[in-house]
């Protein structure tokens, strides 16, 4: 059984992915006990947290981690979650990977003409690549398109009158996966700007709503009263006199001619 100082020696003198590979290793099991449990719990010169799910770190400190670029150990913040790069060498060599599979995948998606170029696509490639370890040139660019445009993951090249087309639900889970809609969104926002427009015009010109029964009702009423106070009016110079109980016209009459229930009193 190895002693608490034996652990502690061996593991100063490794790094950190070593570190790691050693607690998981089932073998050591008994060495790592050891050494988590020595001091009441904590290893003098290491500071233990919890990285389960939902719970944080209450502090920072500095941390070991590998770069990303040479795999040497560099000391980041405990919170630190981007990539690790130890020097400014490592920064340029980083940037010239980037730069390579900007233009790799630039090249590859100007010389197939089937691939659609969007975010969606873009990340499928990347995590395609990634999950079989694959490193970013054209061939394994091209192998990884044939296969998942064989599984139908990819979206196709899309042209305008297959999207007008398309049933609501096929259309709405287009827009969400490539907002830019094939290409075509700007041609589909100006005509539906034209379209609500011209349906505008059209609302002004011809009021697209009718009067509630009540309120039918009412203004036909009105306009009979004004048709009966026109009547009226235009009447005005005239006398309405009885025969045989129904109305007639009468002449009209001087001032001095006077007429009572039809008759003549003068």
């Amino acid at each position: 059984m190895s002693t608490f100082g034996e652990v502690k020696a061996k593991v100063d003198k490794m790094r950190s992915h070593e570190y790691d590979a050693w607690r998981s290793d089932p073998a050591n099991r008994e060495e790592v006990a050891l050494l988590d449990n020595t001091s009441g719990g904590s290893t003098p010169g290491f500071k233990r947290i919890d990285l389960s799910v939902g719970t944080k770190p209450t502090e920072r400190y500095a941390v070991v981690r590998s770069c990303v670029a040479c795999g040497n150990d560099a000391t980041v913040a405990s919170d630190f979650e981007g990539l690790v790069i130890c020097s400014e060498s490592c920064q340029r060599e980083l940037k010239k990977f980037e730069n390579r599979i900007i233009d790799v995948q630039k090249k590859f998606a100007d010389s197939e003409p089937q691939f659609y170029k969007c975010r969606y696509n873009a990340n499928l490639i990347s995590e395609a690549l990634q999950a079989r370890g694959l490193d970013w040139t054209h061939t394994n660019l091209r192998t990884v398109f044939a296969q998942l445009t064989a599984e139908r993951k990819l979206l196709p090249v899309i042209t305008l009158k297959q999207l007008q087309a398309m049933s609501a639900e096929a259309y709405a889970e287009r827009e969400r996966l490539d907002p830019e809609l094939g290409g075509h969104k700007a041609e589909i926002e100006k005509k539906a700007l034209a379209s609500e427009k011209q349906k505008k015009e059209v609302e002004w010109a011809v009021p697209g709503f009718e009067l509630r029964p009540r309120e039918s009702a009412m203004r036909n009423a009105a306009q009979n009263q004004l048709r009966d106070q026109a009547a009226a009016y235009e009447n005005r110079g005239q006398v309405r006199q009885y025969r045989n109980g129904m109305p007639v016209e009468a002449p009209a009459a001087s001032q001095n001619v006077v007429f009572r229930n039809g008759r003549r009193m003068n």
